[in-house]
């Protein structure tokens, strides 16, 4: 593009000066640029045809589109391309879908963008995009879709502290609708880092805001990155990170404040060859309102440490360690974690190479959290005799406050003559010689105390096997699993958790065109039970000089034991998949693929057939794109088809 806008200021500037140039045979030729160089103009026409389709046992739905444009581009430079150079682009597109919807689209748009002082230290970006679209149909009046965008972008090439700033804004209007809308936004940011042999930092400032009829979002943020080097060999770092953001939702229903920071800090150091260690410290704060406007507040440290070491470049041990703190809903949890890791390296001959990992890692959880209150109401109890002691159904501690009454006639009864409530047992007697009758059918209104907290341990280990033969050639690996919370203390039960031991064996065969594997894994544990044998080969090569062809398959079969919210089945997915891709005259690519799978849950089956043709490619300045698909779909509630048809042509000129 430079080299034709320099040619345009040379013919210029000799059309200027004739007989300059006429006279200049053996002497310097000094051209001198011209106010406004114009670059070609490429202009383009297409068409496009879309075709879609949905047929099943009772209905059959088709749509078909149709959709032409005419788009430009071209360049402008300002005596010097790198002093000012402007990209000019537009075009206009209808659309209408073909049958009775009488449904129509006309967009048209423009993007202008200006690059200043590109070799400067100070260069400059300003670009502004317009679009508007128009929806036309037979059911309803026309509206219309208006988008703005102006961007601006400016750097400041310091060699120690660049800086890289941008603003933007966007409007979105619409008119025509029941009611006209319109939303505004701005954003913004600055940007600032340096680059020293022990110092790396960088800092950023944005903000976003928006706004629409009513209501109104703001958010500003800011973060700062630094890493410190103590030594030159940098042996000893210390990396820091520090956020802080502030977000306000604006609305007839009022505001809604919310702000999230956070702060990190980690030290690494490597003490030796042999040794290294790394300790950090991560803080999050959050606080946001809830639906009463009262104050929501989690904050969340912890500090990690670890150790690791490396003897004979083959076996690598690390010792880490966590202590955790959250703080919300008026509480607070601890989280204390250690783990111990194992890795084992050796190199065998012929290329082979054996791993072995072994990871056991154990955490207690202590958490001292508010009560919940659950509230029942008008729950009912039928008294048999007076002096009869009433359990209510909610689980947890009993507050006093209840209300009990009898309806037809509606009677609210007295606490202490006619009822009373024992908090320690969580039972309501009823007096005897009060005012309930035996067989009144009584309705409570209570409210019970639930402890949430629960002190638990979870112990996890990992240990994994992989051998590699042949250079990769064969591969064997497996691995063996198993989590265990187990409840310490605490008023709640231990329904929610879990132990699970997990197991996964493979073998896998690479060659030159073909890979080929089979799988075994089970899982069981207090939530699920199952296990799976699986196959897998896929073949890709090429054929010729353009041609490539790839197939892929996979069998698996599981077995899913019944739990407490399901029953038990046996289930068979086959998957497959081919494709062909082709270069035909060197000019255009063809592409032909096909998948199938049939799935098989206890008698209860799901297949499907899919197959896709494409071919795109360029001829002198035509373009064209066609892409045609169906899918066939066969189940027990019945079989479905959907097809589709792109077609496009493109023409530059």
């Amino acid at each position: 593009m430079r080299r034709i806008l320099a040619l345009l200021g040379l013919i210029a500037a000799t059309f200027n000066c004739p007989d300059a140039f006429a006279e200049a045979i053996n002497e310097e030729v000094v051209v001198h640029p011209s106010l406004l160089m114009f670059g070609g103009v490429v202009q383009s026409a297409s068409v496009s045809y879309d075709y879609t389709a949905h047929v099943n046992t009772r209905t059959t739905s088709a749509s078909h589109d149709l959709r032409e444009g005419y788009g430009f581009s071209t360049e402008v430079a300002v005596w010097n391309p790198d002093l000012l150079l402007v990209d000019v682009a537009g075009g206009v597109t209808y659309q209408q879908r073909l049958g009775n919807s009488k449904t129509s689209v006309l967009d048209y748009d423009y993007n202008v963008v200006g690059n200043a002082f590109q070799l400067s230290y100070h260069p400059m970006q300003l670009s502004t995009t317009r679009s508007t679209s128009t929806v036309s149909n037979g059911y309803m009046p026309s509206y219309s879709l208006e988008r703005t965008s102006n961007k601006l972008t400016a750097s400041l090439l310091h060699q120690n502290f660049p800086v890289l700033m941008f603003f933007t804004n966007s409007t979105v209007t619409s008119t025509g609708l029941s009611t006209d809308s319109t939303t505004d936004s701005n954003s913004g940011s600055i940007n600032v880092s340096h680059n020293g042999r022990s110092w790396l930092g960088a800092a950023m400032f944005s903000f976003d805001n928006s706004s629409s009829g009513d209501k109104e979002s703001r958010n500003y943020s800011l973060l700062l990155n630094n890493t410190f080097d103590f030594d030159v060999e940098k042996r000893y770092r210390l990396a820091t990170k520090a956020s802080l953001s502030d977000s306000t939702s604006v609305s007839s229903a009022g505001s809604l404040p919310q702000r999230v920071g956070a702060l990190t800090a980690n030290f690494s150091g490597r003490l030796g060859k042999a040794l290294a260690v790394t300790l950090s410290d991560d803080y999050n704060y959050s606080s946001s309102v809830d639906l009463q406007s009262d104050k929501q507040v989690v904050k969340t440290n912890v500090v990690t440490g670890s150790l690791s070491h490396r003897l004979y470049q083959s076996v690598t041990t690390n010792f880490s360690g966590s202590y955790g703190q959250t703080w919300a809903l008026g509480g607070d949890q601890t989280v204390v974690n250690g783990s111990a890791s194992v890795d084992y390296v050796k190199l065998l001959p012929l290329g082979g190479q054996l791993k072995l990992r072994s990871l056991a890692t154990k955490s207690v959880t202590h958490q001292n959290f508010l009560d919940t209150l659950l509230s029942a109401r008008d729950e009912p109890h039928t008294v048999v005799q007076q002096g009869e002691l009433i359990a209510v159904n909610l689980a947890g501690k009993l507050q006093p406050v209840v209300t009990v009454k009898s309806l037809n006639p509606e009677v609210i009864y007295r606490p202490d003559f006619d009822y009373r409530v024992d908090t320690d047992t969580g039972k309501i007697e009823v007096v005897v010689n009060g005012a309930i009758a035996p067989g009144t059918t009584l309705y409570i209104t209570y409210e019970v105390a639930v402890n949430p907290n629960v002190d638990f341990s979870t112990d996890t280990q990992n240990h994994q096997a992989v051998l590699s033969l042949l250079g990769g050639r064969y591969i064997l690996s497996g691995t063996y699993g198993t989590t265990d919370q187990r409840k310490i203390g605490g008023e709640a039960t231990n329904s929610a958790l879990t132990s699970t031991t997990t197991t996964l064996f493979s073998a896998e065969a690479h060659y030159e065109t073909s890979i080929f594997a089979l799988e075994y894994g089970t899982i069981s544990g207090t939530q699920e039970s199952s296990s799976h044998v699986a196959a897998t080969c896929s073949y890709e090569d090429d054929y010729g000089a353009s041609g490539h062809f790839k197939l892929g398959a996979r069998d698996i079969y599981s077995v899913h034991d019944a739990t407490a919210t399901s029953q038990g089945y046996n289930q068979n997915v086959i998957t497959a998949s081919v494709t062909y891709s082709q270069i035909l005259l060197q000019r255009f690519r063809l592409l032909l693929s096909a998948n199938a799978s049939d799935s098989r849950t206890d008698g209860v089956t799901s297949d499907l057939a899919g197959l896709r043709v494409g071919l795109d490619g360029t001829y002198n300045s035509l373009v064209v794109s066609l892409a045609a698909g169906t899918v066939y779909r066969f189940s027990s509630g019945g079989n479905t088809q959907d097809n589709n048809v792109n077609l496009k042509i493109t023409r530059y000129f």
